[in-house]
């Protein structure tokens, strides 16, 4: 990871005024008074948008508008979508003056992700026991003026890539059911992103697990699916700051965070031979994450709504 660029953020910032300290992280007991509210910032920033950002790489069904197996061997789709959420970003005018974070914008995050799914076996006659193989391609935005990604990470034509695969077993539903049941266990990854916002900075990898259960019926043009899931994210981050006394040497801390979301999500495409519309509505449960810094515009707790739209082609 390259974290030359925190520490330049060191030569620009003039930060001054005395705070009462709160309860902090492990990591900021060394740490009082304005440095003390800054480490606590940028580790807290961390741990409340790491949720957000791997719900929009994750989605809610793995395979949108989905409602059942493909049907074995000889049978694949491939689905173009985008994830949406309006997520409110910190003041970049944060001080560290006290453990209280303005609330900055509103902004709509997008997530363009490719999905990938192959037949592998058919499964009993009832559709018990079929499998599938599944894999994603998450396509990361470029840099923007608070957000950058790891210039050495994969990429293809400049886009910075993330990856996932996983499997999915059927339950129950065949070619002649209208209904379906459906598990299926994903794995992603995402590169090293950071965000800088004034006199701190953070930045991690992402490990995405996610466990899906989908419901479906489906009839004629139509299909309508409800599901839920579980998701684990974990990652190996670091939290940057300026030091008031040594604005030339920012402090920076090694920060593993690692937590846990429930989410349920509705499906509804409209298949065609070959070609599906789909879109899907989904909501992420909040956790009290028992910060030690106030987010103006996020209480503790908050949930996530997403959107999904996308196109599916396959046979």
């Amino acid at each position: 990871m390259r974290w030359s660029r925190f520490a330049r953020i060191g030569l620009y910032l003039a930060i001054a005024g005395p705070s009462v300290g709160l309860a902090q992280n492990s990591q900021c007991q060394p740490f009082s008074g304005t440095e003390g509210n800054l480490c606590n910032a940028a580790i807290d920033g961390l741990r409340i948008y790491q949720p957000v950002v791997g719900q929009l790489i994750s989605g809610g069904n793995p395979e949108l508008g989905r409602v059942g197996m493909l049907g074995g061997l000889g049978h694949f789709a491939v689905t173009f979508r985008a994830n949406v959420a309006q997520v409110n970003l910190p003041s970049d005018g944060y001080d560290g003056s006290s453990n209280i974070v303005p609330a900055g914008d509103d902004v709509t995050a997008p997530e363009p992700t490719v999905d990938l799914a192959v037949g592998l076996y058919g499964g009993m006659e009832s559709g018990f026991l079929a499998i599938d193989l599944l894999g994603a391609l998450q396509l990361l935005p470029g840099n923007s003026d608070n957000i950058t990604i790891d210039p050495g990470s994969a990429s293809i034509g400049g886009v910075a890539l993330g990856f996932g695969a996983g499997v999915r077993v059927g339950l129950a539903g065949n070619d002649t059911s209208p209904f379906a049941a459906t598990v299926s266990l994903m794995w992603r990854q995402l590169p090293t992103y950071s965000y800088t916002s004034g006199a701190y900075a953070f930045g991690t990898d992402l490990t995405a697990t996610n466990l899906r259960a989908v419901l479906g019926w489906h009839a004629s043009v139509f299909s309508v699916g409800f599901g839920g899931g579980v998701d684990w994210y974990s990652g190996d981050g670091r939290a940057v700051f300026a030091d008031p006394s040594l604005p030339l040497l920012p402090q920076s801390v090694a920060v593993d965070v690692a937590t846990r979301r429930f989410l349920a999500f509705a499906d509804v495409a409209l298949v065609f031979p070959v070609v599906s519309l789909a879109f899907e509505v989904g909501y992420q449960f909040g956790e009290d994450e028992q910060l030690a810094t106030t987010f103006e515009g996020l209480a503790p707790g908050d949930g996530l709504l997403f959107l999904s739209a996308g196109v599916r082609l396959g046979l």
